[in-house]
C-alpha cells in the first residue's frame, strides 16, 4: 500500500470545520481558542471518528491540532467556492489560450543553450548571442513573427517579448534540470 503524504480532512469534518471557521475568523487568539474548545466538545464524536480514520490511514500527528491549525489559518481564508470538494473550481473569465512557438525554434533554442550554459553568462546575453548567430533562422523568425500576428493577434513588440521570455524560460528548465542531475550525481557518491 503507499505512503500517504498529505492526510486531506474528511467531508463530514470539513462540512462542520468551515462554518466554524468561517464565523470565528476575525476572533484573537485566545476567544478563538475559547470558542474551539466549545466546539471540540460540541463535535466530540466526528473529531474521534476523524481520528480513527487518519490513524488507519497512517497519520501519526495530532488530529485537533490539525484541525485547530486547518480552522485558524486555512479555512479562515478559503474562498467560499472552494468550500466544497464537488463543487468544480472556479475558472477565470479572461484566461489566455497558450501559444506555443514552431518546434524548430524551440529545439534551436535548446541545443544554443546546451552549448552556451556552461559560460555563466546571464540569459539576455545569452538570448542576444542567440539572435546574433541564428540569422540563417531569420527567415523562419519571419514566418512565425506572421503567424502569430495574424492568427494570436500580437504586435511586433509582443512577438519579440514572447521570443525572450520563451527562451529565458528554456534557460531556467535546463538550469533546473542540470541542477537536478548534479544533485543526483552528488548524492550517489556520498
Amino acid at each position: 500500500m503507499p505512503r500517504v503524504y498529505r492526510h486531506k480532512i474528511g467531508h463530514n469534518v470539513l462540512e462542520k470545520l468551515l462554518p466554524f471557521a468561517r464565523l470565528h475568523a476575525d476572533l484573537p487568539s485566545k476567544e478563538f481558542k475559547t470558542k474551539w474548545e466549545i466546539w471540540c466538545m460540541t463535535n466530540e464524536l466526528l473529531i474521534s471518528g476523524e481520528e480513527e480514520r487518519l490513524v488507519i490511514d497512517g497519520y501519526t500527528g495530532d488530529v485537533v491540532a490539525k484541525l485547530y491549525r486547518s480552522a485558524r489559518y486555512y479555512f479562515k481564508k478559503k474562498p467560499p467556492a472552494l468550500d466544497h470538494p464537488s463543487l468544480p473550481p472556479p475558472r477565470k473569465p479572461n484566461a489566455k489560450q497558450y501559444i506555443s512557438l514552431s518546434p524548430v525554434i524551440l529545439s534551436s533554442m535548446n541545443l544554443h543553450l546546451r552549448e552556451n550554459i556552461h559560460d555563466s553568462l546571464s540569459p539576455a546575453t545569452l538570448y542576444s548571442q542567440y539572435i546574433a548567430t541564428h540569422t540563417h533562422l531569420m527567415p523562419l523568425l519571419t514566418s512565425e513573427a506572421h503567424r502569430l500576428r495574424t492568427h494570436a493577434g500580437l504586435s511586433d513588440n509582443e512577438i519579440l517579448l514572447k521570443l525572450k521570455k520563451t527562451y529565458k524560460n528554456r534557460y531556467n528548465m535546463i538550469v533546473k534540470k542540470l541542477d537536478q542531475v548534479s544533485n543526483r550525481n552528488a548524492s550517489r557518491t556520498e
